[in-house]
């Protein structure tokens, strides 16, 4: 046995390893983009994902959305129909989701989750560009999409559907409201509500729906609008505790657009709006990644295209023009490669989410060696990169 004074030392001793050992373990835990918004974090490129490639794959297999459940990745795609339809004169596109337990490494084959012809009335010949979520209380997962109508009927609107279980993998059963929203019916009030912003009268086409919150079953949904006349577009939110009645109004809301034309103009000088976003919170904050361009919504040749960030304290949902935005500094986040810039929507659909405390960030970008676009899957690790919050495309 050791002598008292000893002993005491041996302690003093252990418990400074075990000190400097907790600190070790703290300064180990993954950064989050509080930390990436100090420039203490930085993102890397790990893989590139290319669904045309995997076992079932097509080339139209684009525009992923991902909900994540511990470890396993779900990514929610647009894919074509096994035949098209006559009568769906632009898109013809069914919903497939594939799972990951690996961090993108490997993936399942697709599943078709929902089909066009699945509701009554409203996706005839289009589901893409949705949300999914899973919530544990219903044991219930709920998928919001874009839809299109036979002849285009309607033009798009957004069509709910659910799966019981904890999977996803299976068919989703369509809303018998289908279609939950129909064009112009949330935006016609929200613009009203604050003039100058968009047209009341003009802006249309609920789309590109982000569920960013379930709050004891009662969802946030953020979507874009599309006023045609002038090509601007609006980022707003709305809330609903079934997808079928919708609240613009009172409470926490904005009453308006979140996010328009006046806020992407630090990056675009002539920028026309905003149309997707991601929303990823921390403790603190919540980020909003939005794409933002000139010209209109639509994939033009000659376009600016990028993705710029925002935040807002935790769950506050702050109206356009707001003094308690933050809005990102410097050049976007994301821009085109020397390559794709001036293709049409050289870069689009980004998103990220977190798994496991990791966070991650995946856009698509037009590379030469695809026939449509190829994934950027990024990781968000600690240290600078010498270029504050800047992803650049990549060369060709």
């Amino acid at each position: 046995m050791l002598p008292r004074t000893d002993q005491w030392i041996f302690r003093v001793a252990w418990a400074a390893i075990l000190f400097v050992a907790g600190c070790g373990a703290v300064a180990q835990q993954p950064p989050t983009l509080d930390d990436f918004w100090a420039d203490k974090a930085h993102f890397v490129e790990t893989r590139k994902v290319d669904w045309s490639k995997l076992p079932g794959g097509d080339y139209a297999e684009t525009s992923s959305w991902f909900a994540i459940d511990g470890g396993t990745w779900y990514a929610f795609n647009r894919a074509g129909v096994p035949q098209r339809n006559p009568a769906c004169p632009t898109d013809n596109m069914q919903t497939v989701v594939r799972a990951s337990s690996d961090e993108g490494a490997t993936w399942t084959p697709p599943t078709v989750v929902a089909a066009p012809g699945d509701s009554k009335r409203g996706d005839g010949c289009a589901i893409l560009d949705g949300a999914s979520i899973y919530d544990a209380a219903s044991d219930t997962w709920h998928m919001l999409a874009q839809c299109l109508e036979l002849h285009n009927a309607g033009s798009w609107m957004l069509c709910h559907y659910t799966r019981q279980g904890r999977s996803p993998l299976g068919r989703f059963v369509a809303d018998p409201l289908n279609p939950v929203v129909k064009a112009g019916m949330l935006w016609s009030s929200m613009c009203a509500d604050k003039p100058g912003i968009c047209d009341p009268s003009g802006t249309q086409f609920e789309g590109t729906p982000d569920i960013v919150r379930n709050a004891n079953g009662l969802f946030y949904v953020t979507f874009h609008g599309y006023e045609l006349k002038s090509g601007r577009g609006v980022r707003g939110i709305a809330t609903t505790k079934d997808f079928q009645k919708w609240n613009t109004r009172g409470g926490d809301l904005p009453q308006g657009a979140m996010l328009g034309p006046d806020d992407c103009r630090r990056w675009i000088s002539a920028c026309v709006g905003v149309g997707t976003a991601t929303v990823l919170s921390t403790k603190r904050n919540s980020y909003f990644l939005f794409e933002a361009m000139d010209q209109n919504l639509g994939c033009t040749p000659g376009q600016n295209w990028v993705f710029s960030i925002a935040r807002s304290p935790r769950d506050t949902w702050l109206p356009s023009g707001s003094p308690r935005w933050e809005f990102q500094k410097g050049p976007p986040l994301i821009t085109p490669s020397a390559y794709a810039k001036g293709l049409p929507c050289a870069v689009q659909y980004a998103r990220w989410f977190q798994s496991r405390g990791t966070t991650w960030l995946i856009y698509e970008e037009r590379q030469p060696e695809s026939l449509f676009l190829v994934r950027r899957l990024m990781k968000l690790v600690w240290g600078n990169s010498g270029e504050r919050m800047v992803i650049k495309g990549r060369q060709p």
